[in-house]
């Protein structure tokens, strides 16, 4: 009897305190707008009533890699992303922070004196000091396991 009474109280208490994440619609971006003025674009729109934040996404012309994104505040329904581009052709797609229906657009960049940023590769550096650090270990296990075995007279 206990068993039911706790089982029908969680489920109530489930009920109750999750049905808004059940009965929740995600919001949706209207518009999408975008523009650019050496190498600076910008995207704006407008958004459904009562959304708080939009993720602006840049892809290539291919729309199959990730360059940029922004997540922005949405205020009054409207948002604006302002983003650095080198010359080129992109998709922009725009959503709410939180999922729901993606706007896109294409835009072309030109007169941009941006380039692609340096990713910073340093994987050779990381090589190195992985094969000096097995060294070091190597060595000093060489070093207590002849010491142990030499004999103190």
């Amino acid at each position: 009897m206990k068993k039911k009474i706790f089982l029908t109280l969680v489920m109530g208490l489930a009920l109750v305190f999750g049905a808004d994440k059940v009965s929740a619609k995600d919001k949706a971006i209207e518009t999408i707008n975008a523009s650019q003025a050496s190498g600076i674009v910008t995207v704006s729109g407008t958004a459904e009533n009562g959304m708080l934040a939009a993720t602006v996404y840049i892809y290539n012309e291919a729309g199959t890699k990730l360059v940029a994104y922004k997540t922005v505040k949405v205020s009054n329904n409207q948002y604006t992303a302002k983003l650095g581009l080198p010359n080129g052709n992109y998709v922009i797609k725009a959503a709410d922070y939180d999922g729901g229906e993606i706007k896109k657009t294409t835009l072309t960049v030109t007169g941009s004196t941006i380039d692609n940023p340096k990713t910073g590769d340093k994987i050779l550096t990381y090589v190195g000091l992985l094969l000096i650090s097995f060294g070091g270990l190597l060595g000093s296990a060489l070093y207590l396991r002849r010491k142990k075995f030499v004999k103190v007279k």
